[in-house]
């Protein structure tokens, strides 16, 4: 047995995210800084907004692909008080939401990535953050183009409608994930950063969260141009901000919409199909998406031309803009997008001109970022719905609502212009069905349907897996909360396994009793963990060493019915102590060394080992003449020697030496600490506690009786 303390070899690894970042309308490359000099006064600031990552943390299977990749869209738009908006796109159409548990931007040592940068005189405009997850699941096409153009379109319309969110235009619909039967993404967060507020959380979806921070820097400029008020643009050497033209606003909005629109037939099933999608329900998916993407197409000409209510030409844009709703309603999509944009030229052209004639206005109508929904019994989904040619403030319902369908109606930017439209499907009989909106402006209505599609359910496996929503324990201690490569981890839950069963080979088999335990580390590696333990209601297993530290999500998969997911974070050091009684509390699962003055040694338990786990009660250890060295052991602490970081214990509040601190040598996984010798002065003090303190991590406590 060896007392003395040996060098271990560290198994943690930094954690890396791979990411395909889009940044528009700049593209790709550094993010450039802009400046406006406005008042109160110095002095000068540089903010910078920085967006970390998204992270999973769902309690059930978040099914994610028909290929088992899922294709995501992160669009997020910054609104800074004063100083104008930014969209900024991240796209990614490998990440595996069973194992991976966050998507992480930018350089990882800073985890984080540079999205906007402005210069401004003190103090800090407000930031409002609007941040959009889409998951869609098509192979062929670019599918994150239909998210990207309705944002593109958004930030280059302008007007009340472009600064409702942009990035929420169109693509604010949650539908392509309804449509294949994946995750219900498709959810808008908002987050207004105020005051000295640096870090952020916004919630996208439940168990999905998007964070960050906004950082505030104090610039030495000479001369300090804020210690006057800017001169107005036009004066000398201030620059007149150039705008752009009709034609050029006009692209800007309906190029990217053209793309995606085009993209649309290229949409089919992915490789291996196992949701076994009909030719029926993919043109259900390319008809929606058709429709949204002419949904944003709709809402920002029609925006353009009440902006353009009282100038010469914007008849001609109405004209335009029924010929566009009638060619979409007969299913001539590129036709329909063409008259919109003519629509959208015909009234920046008259805003451009500003030649006064007879107001002419649109008629009392709604614009549907989608006006085809297609979903399935127990999911949501979200449309935009914009109000155009309100003569006053507007009321938008739903009046006859469908059995089970929960409808919830708010306004989106405040204006009572543009509203939310949340539709969760409970128990709605599947078909096609037809939900009237009707709006109100005080002296006219106008109706718009929406066409729901209602799928009939997908049949699963009875008797599903399910985890307790506290996640993985310390296979010794059993506390919730982290783990380390080579260390035990444990789950408790519900039909995880088809049987009771403990491993009788050395090395534990990956497969027990009908369960197997996959982890997915923080560089998107899936290792195989090894058994030791499977029952119904718990499974036991090792962390395999090669996991990578970082955020890492496990499955838990039983062969006859499915898998469940949780997350957990790999630490290099995540010390637990056994207890005799296998609950991590009470009397230790420990060993006292006895050697004598003559260099002879004796073991013995510190507990009682012919009693059934569960009642076993301490054995006294007396101290006195021989020197008595404590052999506890655990797991997770094997991580230790080559962070070259000391391991403390205290025994009844005494500090005691720790002699060694590593794999115990027999068995994968366990873990050794061995503590001594132990002060004679403790000699008679009774039960007393064992503190061990690794890393700065407190293990759990455990009991021993001295006398």
């Amino acid at each position: 047995m060896t007392l003395g303390a040996s060098r271990l070899k560290r198994q943690a690894q930094r954690c890396v995210a791979s990411i395909l970042a889009l940044l528009l309308p700049a593209g790709l490359g550094p993010v450039p800084i802009q400046a406006h000099w406005d008042p109160p006064g110095p002095p000068p600031i540089e903010v910078q907004l920085f967006l970390s990552r998204v992270v999973f943390s769902y309690a059930q299977d978040p099914t994610d692909g028909i290929d088992g990749n899922a294709e995501l869209t992160l669009t997020v738009q910054i609104d800074h008080k004063g100083h104008g908006s930014q969209v900024v796109t991240f796209s990614r159409d490998d990440f595996d939401l069973n194992y991976e548990g966050s998507w992480s931007f930018g350089d990882p040592e800073w985890e984080g990535k540079l999205v906007y940068t402005h210069q401004e005189c003190s103090p800090r405009n407000d930031i409002a953050i609007t941040a959009r997850l889409m998951e869609t699941d098509m192979t062929g096409v670019e599918s994150w183009a239909i998210a990207i153009a309705s944002a593109v379109a958004g930030f280059f319309a302008g007007g009340p409608l472009g600064a409702a969110g942009g990035g929420a235009l169109g693509f604010a619909v949650g539908t392509p994930g309804l449509l294949i039967g994946n995750d219900d993404l498709g959810a808008r967060g908002r987050e207004n950063r105020e005051g000295d507020q640096t870090n952020f959380t916004i919630p996208l979806v439940e168990g999905v969260e998007l964070s960050g921070w906004v950082k505030t820097k104090t610039l030495s400029l000479s001369p300090d141009p804020c210690q006057a008020t800017p001169a107005p643009p036009g004066s000398p050497g201030v620059p007149v901000p150039k705008s752009p033209t009709p034609q050029e606003r006009s692209e800007g909005v309906f190029g990217p919409l053209q793309e995606a629109l085009g993209a649309v037939p290229k949409v089919d099933a992915e490789p291996g199909n196992p949701a076994r999608l009909t030719a029926a329900q993919l043109e259900t998916i390319r008809t929606t998406l058709a429709r949204t993407t002419l949904g944003a197409a709709e809402a920002v000409a029609g925006n353009e031309i009440e902006q353009a209510a009282k100038l010469q030409g914007v008849e001609d844009a109405i004209r335009d803009l029924n010929s566009a709703q009638q060619r979409r309603a007969a299913a001539d999509y590129a036709g329909a997008l063409e008259s919109y944009r003519t629509a959208f030229l015909r009234a920046a052209t008259a805003r451009a001109n500003n030649v006064a004639a007879r107001e002419a206005r649109l008629p009392l109508q709604i614009s549907l970022s989608s006006d085809y929904l297609s979903t399935a019994p127990g999911k949501s989904g979200e449309i935009l719905a914009t109000v155009l040619g309100a003569a006053g403030a507007t009321q938008l319902t739903l009046p006859a609502p469908l059995p089970n369908l929960k409808t919830q109606i708010t306004s989106y930017d405040g204006t009572g212009n543009t509203f939310r439209v949340g539709l969760a499907v409970g128990d709605v009989p599947a078909g096609i069905h037809t939900l009237p909106f009707v709006v109100s402006d005080g002296k006219s209505q106008a109706t718009r349907q929406l066409t729901l599609v209602v799928n009939p359910p997908v049949a699963g496996p009875a008797n599903l897996p399910a985890l307790n929503p506290v996640g993985v324990h310390n296979g010794a201690s059993y506390r919730a909360g982290s783990v380390a490569p080579a260390s035990y981890g444990v789950v408790f839950g519900s039909n995880l396994a088809d049987r009771v069963a403990a491993a009788e080979t050395d090395p534990p088999p990956m497969t027990l009793g009908g369960a197997t335990v996959t982890i997915g580390d923080s560089r998107r590696v899936q290792h195989k963990a090894r058994l030791v333990y499977a029952s119904p209601g718990q499974v036991n297993f090792l962390v395999p060493p090669e996991t990578a530290t970082g955020p890492a999500m496990v499955a838990v998969s039983r062969a006859s019915s499915g898998r469940v997911f949780t997350n957990v974070e790999v630490a290099d050091v995540a010390p637990g102590l056994f207890s005799a009684n296998g609950d991590g509390q009470g009397v230790a699962a420990a060993v006292a060394l006895r050697e004598k003055a003559d260099g002879s040694r004796s073991d013995e338990f510190v507990f009682n080992p012919a009693l059934p786990a569960g009642r076993r009660t301490p054995v006294p250890i007396t101290l006195g003449a021989d020197r008595v060295y404590l052999l506890l052991f655990g797991t997770g602490f094997r991580g230790l020697p080559a962070r070259k970081v000391a391991v403390s214990a205290k025994v009844g509040g005494v500090d005691v030496p720790v002699l060694y601190a590593g794999p115990q040598g027999v068995y994968q996984g366990l873990d050794q600490v061995n503590l001594g010798p132990l002060p004679p002065n403790l000699a008679g003090r009774g039960e007393v506690e064992v503190v061990v303190t690794a890393a700065g991590r407190v293990a759990n406590t455990v009991r021993i009786q001295l006398r």
